[in-house]
């Protein structure tokens, strides 16, 4: 588990520093890209929109010197300038276009070059990507950080406890003890046995200690007497003499108890041993020492009975040793859970900021939407007027000349009797302007005046009425009007007409 945690936090880390470095990288070229030194001194959108935006408060001819001015910063410079220009103001108003801070209209194309809006989108796009970078990589770093802490400061604790298990296990571990092996050499008997009874075969015996045991025959043989220690002592009571040495000389530590066990290669006689044999041993012994029994003795095993082993009572150090280790249990436990709680606090802390943040920048967004509606419904009147400016001021030069044409048909020199050419170059200005959109209007004769203030323009000297009825109603049209059709129901009046009235 330990280690599962310590990949996923160095995988986090290494997510992280990449979204990191990736957010740095781009930052760093966005700052490379910064305008060229000569395009401050060209003229920047924010004059060309200051220009545009006064162009209502501008007479005609200042409107056409304006448009000239435009033109003549345009023609000084070569395709190339140009270029370069637009890209070094787009490159200074990305971020304006961006959030909608700046809404340059028709005249974008001028100021930025085609296509400027693809590379607008393109950054909103490439920002949107770097913020949720920046704040992943902030996400991944902090609860990196936090599990590789964490699996280094377990590790480090576990480590400490192992030493000190080892050092302690060290200093209190028991003697292992050692085998002891004991060999027995039974007597020969000299005569064959004369009984019916199967002797055991001679070979070599061998004892060794073992792990606790019932006996099912215990024989308690007892210290040896003095007077056992003769010559003339039997084979079994000596071997019995030699096996309570070797077993009070080499007794074990307490809580090892051992038995002494006879491993022979012979198969074992055990089921036919009996007490009468021990017995009649015992009997011969007494008798006579010096006439030695000719019958066949049973090479008999005896056995210590083997005391219930104690259970060895727990000494200081290990008991400081098992509190050692539970606290640090306790202690892991509590460092676990406070791992926890930190990295939960953590994600609700950073969660938090996040969230405000976000709404914040929502509202924002809901702010900056709302004014560039406002801009964009401004720059369409400021377009409608700029460009309304242009045919008007064009039209009226154009309907100046149709004015002096008509005067010149309507009074003719003496001298000029052609004065057909004129007339076809009016009716050629009056096509075009109609082709254009511009159309010329007369007022209807012996209408009312009151609701036409708009289209005609009375002069001052009246006409005298023949009826009263009369009064107020056009009575000559002096000179025709011109209107620019939007659409069939929609129109703008380039020149009212002017009219005489019923006085």
């Amino acid at each position: 588990m330990l280690q599962k945690c310590a990949i996923l936090g160095l995988a986090l880390l290494c997510v992280g520093g990449l979204a990191t470095a990736w957010v740095y990288n781009e930052t760093q070229t966005e700052q490379a890209q910064a305008p060229a030194p000569g395009v401050k001194s060209s003229l920047g959108p924010e004059e060309y929109l200051d220009k545009y935006g006064r162009w209502y408060q501008l007479s005609p001819e200042q409107q056409n010197q304006l448009v000239l001015e435009l033109d003549k910063d345009r023609q000084d410079k070569t395709p190339e300038q140009l270029v370069r220009e637009r890209q070094a103001r787009l490159r200074a108003d990305l971020g304006k276009l961006a959030a909608g801070q700046m809404n340059p209209g028709d005249i974008a194309n001028e100021l930025y070059g085609a296509g400027w809006e693809a590379q607008v989108e393109q950054y909103k796009k490439l920002k949107e990507q770097m913020e949720i970078a920046q704040i992943s990589s902030i996400m991944c770093l902090s609860i990196g950080s936090i599990l590789v802490a964490s699996c280094v400061l377990i590790w480090g604790v576990r480590s400490a406890a192992r030493v000190v298990r080892k050092r302690s296990g060290r200093r209190v571990a028991p003697p292992l003890p050692k085998a002891e092996l004991t060999d027995i050499e039974p007597d020969e008997d000299e005569t064959p046995a004369s009984t019916a009874e199967e002797l055991p075969k001679h070979g070599r015996r061998r004892l060794t200690r073992q792990e606790p045991a019932v006996d099912p025959f215990p024989i308690d043989i007892g210290p040896p007497r003095e007077s056992d220690h003769n010559e003339s002592l039997s084979p079994l009571m000596a071997a019995r003499t030699r096996q309570y040495h070797s077993l009070s000389a080499g007794e074990p530590a307490a809580g090892d108890c051992g038995l002494a066990v006879l491993l022979t290669d012979e198969p074992s006689q055990e089921a036919r041993w009996s007490a009468d044999s021990q017995w009649s041993v015992g009997q011969a012994a007494v008798s006579s020492a010096a006439v030695v029994s000719r019958e066949p003795q049973t090479t008999v095993r005896t056995r210590i009975p083997a005391a219930a082993p104690a259970k060895p009572e727990p000494s200081v150090v290990e008991t400081a040793l098992k509190e050692q280790a539970e606290t640090l249990q306790k202690q892991i436990a509590e460092f676990k859970e406070e791992v926890s709680q930190s990295v939960q606090q953590a994600t609700r802390d950073h969660s938090e900021p996040l969230s405000n943040t976000l709404k914040e920048l929502a509202q924002q967004v809901s702010a900056i939407r709302e004014y560039a509606a406002s801009q964009q419904d401004r720059v369409e009147k400021l377009q409608d007027g700029y460009d309304w400016g242009i045919i008007r001021t064009f039209c009226l030069r154009v309907i100046r000349c149709v004015d002096n044409i008509e005067h010149r048909i309507d009074n003719p020199p003496q001298d000029c009797a052609d004065l057909m050419y004129l007339e076809e170059v009016r009716d050629e200005l009056l096509f075009a302007m109609e082709s254009s959109g511009v159309e010329q209007f007369s007022p209807e004769l012996n209408s009312e005046y009151r609701g036409q203030e708009k289209l005609a323009e009375a002069i001052r000297e009246k006409q005298p009425a023949q009826k009263p009825e009369q009064a107020g109603r056009i009575a000559q049209v002096l000179r025709p009007g011109y209107r620019y059709m939007i659409d069939d129901e929609n129109y703008k009046v380039v020149r009212t007409a002017q009219v005489k009235l019923f006085g």
